[in-house]
C-alpha cells in the first residue's frame, strides 16, 4: 500500500556554523587548561629534581669531608688554630690528600688521580674550611660550602648553604 504524497527528503547531516563556534571555543579552552598543566607539571618535576641533586650532593660531599678528616693523620692546611683556607690538605694513611675549588667543582686528588665530588648538574661556591678548637686538644675543623642547581625554573635557582664540623680521631 502507497501513502500518498509521500515524498522522501533526503536529510544532510552537518553542523550550523554556531555549533562549530561553539565546539572550536570549547576545544580551545580544554587545550589551555591542558597545556598550562603540562607546563606546571614539567615545571614542578625540574624543581623537585633540582632539589634532590643538591641535597644528594651536599649530603655525599660534607659526609665525605667529615670522612676524610676523621681518617687522617694530620692536617696540612689550614695549618694553625684559627687560620682559614679555600682547600683542604692532609694526610691519610701515609698519603696525601686535598680538597680543591676549581671551576665551580669541588676536586679531591689524591695519589690515584682527581676525582669531580659534584655532579654535573650542580656548581659549588664559597667552600672554607677554618681550624678551630683549643690548642691542647684535637683539632677540629668547620667546612662551609654552597651548591647551587645549574636548572633554572621561572628565573629562579635553587641555592642551598651547608655546615658542617669535624674533627681528627
Amino acid at each position: 500500500m502507497k501513502k500518498k504524497n509521500q515524498t522522501v527528503i533526503n536529510k544532510i547531516k552537518g553542523f550550523t556554523l554556531v555549533e562549530l563556534l561553539l565546539y572550536m571555543g570549547l576545544f580551545s579552552l580544554l587545550t589551555v587548561v591542558l597545556t598550562d598543566i603540562l607546563v606546571t607539571t614539567v615545571n614542578i618535576q625540574l624543581t623537585s629534581s633540582s632539589s634532590n641533586n643538591i641535597v644528594q650532593d651536599g649530603r655525599y660531599i660534607y659526609s665525605r669531608f667529615i670522612y676524610d678528616i676523621n681518617q687522617a693523620q694530620s692536617v696540612i692546611l689550614p695549618q694553625n688554630l684559627g687560620d682559614g683556607s679555600n682547600s683542604l690538605e692532609f694526610t691519610k694513611n701515609g698519603n696525601s690528600y686535598s680538597y680543591t675549588l676549581e671551576m665551580g667543582n669541588i676536586i679531591l686528588t689524591d695519589h690515584t688521580g682527581s676525582y669531580q665530588l659534584n655532579g654535573y648538574d650542580t656548581s659549588i661556591s664559597d667552600l672554607s674550611f677554618r681550624r678551630i678548637g683549643n690548642i691542647n686538644g684535637k683539632h677540629t675543623f668547620r667546612i662551609n660550602f654552597t651548591i647551587s642547581g645549574k636548572t633554572t625554573v621561572n628565573g629562579n635557582t635553587e641555592i642551598r648553604h651547608f655546615q658542617t664540623t669535624a674533627g681528627l680521631r
